[in-house]
Order: C-alpha cells, then structure tokens, then sequence
C-alpha cells in the first residue's frame, strides 16, 4: 500500500500555517458575533445568534476542530474550511495512522507518527471541561451524541468518549434523538431522565436551530454545550470569504468571495 511521507520541515510548517490560520479565524469571528450584518451575511439563524455571542464573550474553550488543507509540499498550505463544529475523522488520525505505522515498522522505521492528537485529547480533557462547567462539579459527567442513524459518526463520538474516559471523565453515549429540552428548563436524556450538565455533539448547530431541542439554545440550560456555539462561525463557509477581506493575499488563504461580482472583479484586476 502506499504512504505519504512527511519531512519534519514540512510538518513544522502545516504546524505554523494551522496555528496562525486558527488565529485569523478567531480575529473573524470576532468581528462577526459583533456584527447584525455579517450574521445576515453569513446566515445564522436567529435562535443560535445568542449561544453564540454568550459563548463567544465567556471565552467558553474549544477542545478540536479540522482544518482541511491543500499541500503538495512545493508552496504553502491552502486553506479549504476548518471544520471546528463537528469534526471527523478523528479515529483514522488518532488511532489508525498510529497503528498502520506500527504495523510497517520494519519497512518504515525511519518515520515516526505525524500527529499526537490521542495523548493532546487525554491531556486537555480535564482542563476543558474544567474551565467549560456551569455548575458547582468541575468534572461533570460528559454526554456524547450523535445521530442514531450514522454509524460513522458513532465511530468518532466513541473514540472521542474513550480519550475522555482514559483522562478520568465519566461518559455516557447517547443517541441525539433522545436528548430533550424539559419543562424545567434543563436538558435531559429521555429515556434515562437524567439531566445533561455537559454534552458533547456531533451534529450541527444549524440543525438543532431548526428542531424543537434548538429552542434550549436559547435560554442558559445549565449545559456545557461542545463545541462551543461560537464554533459555529468557523465552520460557515462564508468565513472563507471574510478571511480574504481580512487578509488579502494571504499565502494560506485561496480568493474566496461573497458574490460573483466580486470573484469576476477579482480575476479581471
């Protein structure tokens, strides 16, 4: 089978690029919680605009997100979306890469694992959570969800339990459709009647804006809702569009626009 293989120097500079297009993005959303326009630009449903804003200002901490990238290793990384509300492929870049090395170890003993994300998700478990709780426990039990449905997405949201687990956080997988907004305000899991303190989802916040459950968005449940609502932001692809406002000709960046006057403008400039 075949293999990519990544000089260091190559590595350092994905790091450099990720790190610094992390920083843009935070500098966009920034602007755009803060902006009535920009929310219109960018579509945001009204019900998520307070979660978002309340979460923003709080610095509520995000714990993962995936910037998909363009690199051949003969110019710089170009950015293509940073998926930062419901990341995948958290399984194949954690575990499988890992173990595929080490199964080839004879024949590629001169490279080692290009990423740390198991041990970085053991590490910065407790710390988020930490500085995420709203209640009195700053190690609530974690709820993590996704749709009954996808069996890929109950792939990664058991790995992502598994690394909580291993960093000594309770776990508990449920199903997303079980999850509802009671009558005293506070999140429950439906067929357990227990209450969420703390739930981890892999499912867009869009979504949940246009389901009955988006309705806790809304109001202060109490929950620890991860990611955090502002990461809805960085995963709209009009940030696309908003970054090369922001940092025009930025060599990580491609021309992104919000119009195709603005792209046709560009391309006869």
């Amino acid at each position: 089978s075949g293999v990519y293989v990544v000089s260091a120097e190559a590595k350092q500079e994905l790091d450099k690029a990720t790190w610094e297009l992390h920083n843009m993005c935070l500098e966009a959303v920034d602007r755009v919680v803060h902006d009535e326009e920009l929310l219109e630009l960018f579509q945001v449903p009204h019900r998520l605009r307070r979660a978002i804003l309340s979460s923003w200002e709080a610095r509520q901490p995000d714990l993962i997100g995936r910037f998909d990238l363009l690199f051949d290793g003969s110019g710089p990384a170009k950015m293509l979306e940073y998926n930062a509300d419901t990341p995948t492929l958290l399984l194949e870049s954690a575990l499988v890469q890992g173990q595929w090395l080490q199964d080839r170890q004879s024949s590629l003993s001169f490279c080692s694992q290009f990423n740390n994300i198991d041990q970085a998700l053991i590490r910065d478990w407790p710390t988020f959570l930490k500085r995420s709780s709203k209640t009195s426990d700053p190690s609530p039990k974690v709820f993590f969800a996704a749709q009954r449905a996808s069996l890929e997405e109950r792939c990664n949201i058991d790995y992502l339990a598994s690394a909580a687990r291993r960093a000594g956080i309770s776990t508990e997988l449920v199903e997303i459709e079980d999850v509802v907004f009671a009558e005293d305000g506070r999140l429950r899991h439906a067929p357990s009647g227990e209450t969420i303190d703390a739930m981890w989802k892999l499912y867009p916040y869009e979504w949940l804006a246009e389901e009955d459950l988006g309705a806790a968005l809304e109001l202060d449940t109490g929950c620890v809702w991860a990611e955090a609502p502002w990461k809805s932001i960085l995963a709209n692809k009009s940030i696309l569009a908003l970054l090369w406002q922001m940092f025009p000709e930025h060599p990580n960046l491609l021309p992104a626009f919000f119009t195709v006057e603005e792209a046709e403008a560009y391309q006869q400039a």
